[in-house]
């Protein structure tokens, strides 16, 4: 029989890592592709890396160009808050929503 008890270190680490997944600075980020003219929304915690992987195709609806230009980009303290702003973003559009945002700083 396998032994499934845990150990206190691997619990703590267990801790660590879950309350890191919750608690970490989340950047919601607008990209722009010249080439397609369009907009793309997402979310990530290391910006500069998935903008890389924007730009080298190795996501299905960004992989349609390799010209991905951040425009826009901001800091929130949870993943629930970087999901509900993404998804408030797609639901406007992020064309319509960065027009909104350089109205409201003006």
């Amino acid at each position: 029989m396998k032994n499934t008890k845990k150990s206190a270190g691997e619990k703590l680490l267990r801790f660590f890592v879950y309350r890191l997944d919750f608690n970490m600075i989340f950047n919601v980020y607008i990209l722009y592709s010249p080439t397609l003219k369009k907009h793309y929304t997402g979310f990530s915690k290391f910006t500069i890396k998935r903008q890389r992987q924007h730009n080298k195709t190795q996501t299905s609806w960004t992989s349609k160009a390799s010209d991905w230009e951040k425009v826009w980009t901001i800091q929130v303290s949870s993943i629930k808050k970087a999901r509900d702003l993404e998804k408030k973003i797609k639901g406007q559009g992020a064309k319509r929503f960065l027009t909104r945002q350089k109205k409201q700083s003006a």
